[in-house]
């Protein structure tokens, strides 16, 4: 007699269900892998008995990885909208990470060799940084811990040099400020420009003005000198002048 064809419909007994999982798991594994190989594809497949035990396969590339690329699909080729797309693919990365770290620990020698690395790497980081304590305290020498005379001729040599490079940075800077300096700009100039009257420009004929009043003034005499401010001053503030005996040639 020939084997009866299974119907497919659920299997209501549950150990009849249970065996017929756990043969035609091993053979859809297989048929998965075989797939993977022949036609070097990426390949996940995740299946759950009816015990709820976890069962999955993936061929070159780890299941995390190809969810991933699933989930990053646009929609029209993926088929449809998926909810918490961000958090599913934060799930993975973690996922991911968690299996790495249980495979480091399934594998002493590769958990050795990485502590090897960081290991030199902390020496070689270690030396950086003595290196560089050492060039910074030439900046700031302790005198108890110099013991001889080559310390400190060289030590006075090193701060010498460093001092010539500042000074020589300063006279490089002054010589810029000067050469861009314009007298012109200066909020003096328009005081010590004069006009052909001898008046200072930022007072322009109000001064005047003012002069002349004072020079009619019988009780003063007052002369415009060669000094624009002093005469500007001493028409401003006559009385403070004859006071401290203050006469203009």
């Amino acid at each position: 007699m020939g084997r009866v064809k299974l119907q497919i419909k659920k299997i209501e007994n549950n150990t009849n269900r249970q065996v017929t999982f756990s043969k035609r798991r091993n053979g859809l594994i297989k048929k998965a892998y075989e797939l993977s190989v022949l036609c070097d594809i990426d390949i996940a497949l995740i299946m759950f008995s009816p015990s709820g035990r976890l069962s999955h396969f993936s061929g070159r590339r780890r299941i995390e990885d190809v969810l991933a690329r699933y989930i990053n699909l646009p929609e029209h080729d993926r088929g449809g909208v998926i909810q918490n797309r961000d958090y599913l693919i934060k799930t993975l990365k973690q996922l991911k990470c968690e299996s790495e770290m249980a495979a480091q620990v399934a594998n002493p020698g590769t958990v050795n060799s990485n502590i090897e690395e960081l290991q030199q790497e902390i020496s070689r980081y270690q030396q950086q940084l003595q290196l560089s304590e050492e060039r910074l305290r030439l900046f700031e020498p302790d005198p108890l811990c110099i013991t001889s005379m080559n310390e400190v001729e060289s030590c006075e040599k090193f701060l010498m040099e460093s001092l010539n490079r500042v000074t020589e940075r300063k006279k490089y800077l002054l010589s810029n400020h000067m050469a861009s300096y314009d007298p012109s700009t200066s909020g003096m100039q328009m005081y010590m420009q004069p006009h052909q009257d001898g008046i200072p420009s930022a007072y322009g004929s109000e001064t005047v003005q003012w002069v002349l009043d004072g020079a009619a003034n019988p009780g003063h005499q007052i002369f415009v000198g060669s000094d624009p401010l002093m005469s500007l001053r001493y028409t401003l503030f006559p009385r403070n002048a004859l006071s401290l005996g203050i006469t203009r040639l």
